[in-house]
């Protein structure tokens, strides 16, 4: 099988370089681009905990077992604490970073 032939010349000027998409990694531009989405992920999130904290009260609510120690009883307020944790500190202290 004969070898493919190349072009004599494969940079001539015809050919386009097409530039890479969004900032290059390691530039401050990358930085403040990635926390930008890391905070919008982040607040994604927060916003499904309270969801589902939402979504799960009427369950525990109705549970016959309000007065024992089951962890079950905890779940919703641990959930909005988490979201609430999230949108004070985790998001400034992300949005802190990429400065």
């Amino acid at each position: 099988m004969p070898h493919p032939v190349l072009p004599a010349h494969p940079a001539s000027p015809r050919r386009m370089i097409t530039p890479l998409p969004g900032p290059l990694p390691g530039t401050l531009a990358y930085a403040q681009q990635q926390a930008e989405a890391d905070c919008h992920d982040m607040a994604h999130i927060a916003r499904s905990l309270r969801a589902t904290a939402v979504a799960i009260s009427p369950y525990i609510a109705r549970l016959d077992c309000q007065a024992r120690p089951f962890a079950v009883l905890e779940c919703a307020p641990t959930l909005l604490a988490l979201a609430e944790e999230i949108e004070q500190d985790d998001i400034p202290a992300r949005q802190q970073e990429a400065i």
